[in-house]
């Protein structure tokens, strides 16, 4: 085990080295680099440290590269939203069990010439997720600080991920690492309704939706349209990306948008599936509208993926928000037609849709979102009609 204090592993530290600690004292090793770091004289290879920490941000990672491309991903994040990071790496082993931890300086030059530090601790644990884990990460977190919990795993097990949320503020999860799996729908919803009084839960796929939300909510508000044409809605089609063309059509982003609309108009589902071999899925309403799930071949878009919306009105106005069909995040094209005869055409923003933004918007918001968790709760409403046949 090497020394943090020493000057060559200070200069390592602040250079982004991952330096290797005991496990019994990485907040003693951390509090003393800190303070050489921050009394030593400046120099122009190391110039006058800051300590920056906003927030405990832990992201729990079972993936084979995560000290790479986990660490680069929480670099970027800590530059702009500066915090203590926590990668929390777990990897089942048969033959013995083991924890190990390291630390690095991630830092970024200010303006006035002074360095802007955040720390990232790395804790790799071989074995079965026992308490051991949990206590390490518990003694690393920063008091009085809100906890981020950032769980990129598929397993959304309840009691798996309990032990981490003791004092978290939110747990984000992405829904986009499985987009057509309704088992984890289910399991989020679960998450979500049993932890509602203590903590924020928020999902980035619902996040990235943000802009097409917007330009649908903005229509009503704008000649000749208007709010009373809401409840004109009479079909709504919603195409997502696949890989292939007999891909399933109906993602979890597509049901999180209805799932959106249906809890905002109040719309009681009647039921949901396919009405034949080779037939799109379909979900009906009570009050008559009918919506269409339909799957677009783009290999060079994330799979699941909304890429656009109809909306249908009983007077014959038809409006469709799309993405650019070349895949590339930034604007969306609007367009409004009624009885075939085209109203306006245009562009609105998207939401920037990298996981750095996606991350950094949840570490600013700290109450819950709760259209996300209505909008949820409806689409869980979908599946529970079809595995209800």
């Amino acid at each position: 085990m090497v020394n943090l204090k020493s000057t060559q592993q200070l200069k390592a530290f602040l250079g982004g080295t991952l330096c290797q600690v005991d496990i019994k004292a990485i907040q003693s090793e951390l509090n003393a680099l800190w303070l050489k770091a921050s009394t030593g004289s400046p120099d122009e290879e190391h110039p006058q440290v800051v300590r920056a920490c906003s927030a405990n941000l832990i992201l729990y990672t079972d993936r084979d590269d995560a000290e790479k491309a986990d660490a680069d991903l929480l670099d970027d994040i800590l530059q702009q939203h500066p915090a203590r990071a926590v990668l929390a790496i777990c990897r089942p082993v048969t033959e013995f069990n083991k924890i190990e931890a390291w630390v690095s300086a991630r830092c970024h030059i200010m303006g006035n010439g002074s360095q802007v530090c955040s720390e990232m601790i790395t804790v790799l644990s071989e074995g079965p997720t026992g308490p051991e884990l949990i206590s390490v990460i518990d003694s690393l977190l920063v008091g009085d600080l809100p906890i981020f919990v950032w769980w990129t795993i598929d397993d959304l097990n309840g009691e798996k991920i309990a032990p981490f949320l003791v004092n978290a503020k939110r747990l984000i999860v992405d829904s986009s690492r499985a987009p057509y799996s309704f088992s984890f729908m289910r399991d989020l919803q679960r998450l979500v309704e049993t932890t509602l009084d203590c903590i924020h839960v928020s999902d980035l796929n619902w996040r990235r939706m943000l802009g097409i939300r917007a330009a649908i909510a903005e229509e009503f508000d704008r000649a000749p349209m208007t709010a009373s044409d809401l409840q004109k809605i009479k079909k709504v089609k919603l195409a997502s990306c696949g890989q292939e063309l007999n891909a399933d059509d109906c993602s979890i982003q597509s049901l999180l948008v209805l799932g959106w609309l249906a809890s905002r108009l109040g719309w009681e589902p009647v039921s949901f599936g396919k009405e034949g071999e080779g037939k799109p899925t379909v979900a009906k309403y009570s009050n008559g509208v009918e919506v269409t799930f339909s799957t677009t071949p783009m290999t060079h878009v994330a799979q699941g993926s909304v890429f656009e919306v109809e909306l249908e009105m009983e007077d014959g106005k038809k409006l469709r928000v799309s993405r650019d069909p070349s895949g590339e995040a930034g604007s969306l094209v609007v367009s409004l037609k009624e009885n075939g005869n085209a109203i306006r055409e245009l562009l609105a923003d998207d939401s920037d849709l990298s996981r750095v933004n996606l991350v950094g918007f949840e570490l600013e918001e700290l109450t819950a979102d709760c259209i996300f968790a209505q909008s949820l709760s409806a689409a869980v409403d979908l599946i529970e009609l079809l595995e209800a046949k």
